[in-house]
């Protein structure tokens, strides 16, 4: 789950199941603007781009790899 302020940015994310009281605790924050009680921090995070893939050529199949084993 992730937990947005109110212009839109993620504040806190959080995974797997949550307790009833927890969650409220988090969502009455949310509403008033106040600190997620129940939510650590994230710290910073490195803007990391995925490299592209080399587009595969017409008739190529990205998984004929295995094919280059000629049988005898």
């Amino acid at each position: 789950m992730f937990f947005f302020n109110r212009t839109g940015e993620s504040i806190a994310t959080t995974i797997g199941e949550q307790p009833r009281p927890i969650m409220a605790a988090n969502l009455d924050a949310l509403v008033t603007d106040a600190p997620l009680p129940y939510i650590q921090q994230r710290g910073r995070i490195s803007q990391v781009e995925a490299p592209v893939a080399p587009k595969a050529s017409a008739g190529e199949d990205p998984r004929s790899h295995g094919a280059q084993v000629v049988p005898q």
